[in-house]
């Protein structure tokens, strides 16, 4: 679905909503979807996630933006995806270091109306 930004006027949480309702509407180019999502408005050290959701193995950070992508948010996503791998890292040290399991990938992906 495209939606022309400049005839409707969407707020993040109208955004977000829509892509809560229908986890596999994100794609990435690496040709995976959002099997479901773990959390909504997930709070992390460097401050509030819009959507955190799974691949199947592998964590899925959405920053939801109804303005143009800048440098801002495209860090603000970073920080995100760091602190979700701090987590991740931890847990499977902690609880699986006998077993030769790595932490799952964590992805970023910004949502807005320049990309």
């Amino acid at each position: 679905m495209v939606i022309d930004p400049s005839k409707v006027n969407l707020k993040e949480k109208d955004i977000e909503d829509y892509l809560y309702h229908d986890p596999g509407s994100v794609l990435y180019g690496g040709g995976w979807t959002i099997h479901r999502w773990l959390a909504r408005q997930y709070k992390v050290n460097s401050g509030i996630i819009d959507l955190l959701g799974c691949t199947g193995r592998n964590i899925v950070v959405v920053e939801v933006k109804n303005v143009d992508i800048d440098e801002k948010a495209i860090t603000q996503v970073c920080r995100y995806v760091n602190d979700i791998r701090e987590i991740a890292n931890n847990a499977y040290g902690r609880h699986y270091n006998q077993y030769p399991v790595s932490s799952p990938i964590v992805y970023g992906v910004l949502v807005g109306p320049s990309i």
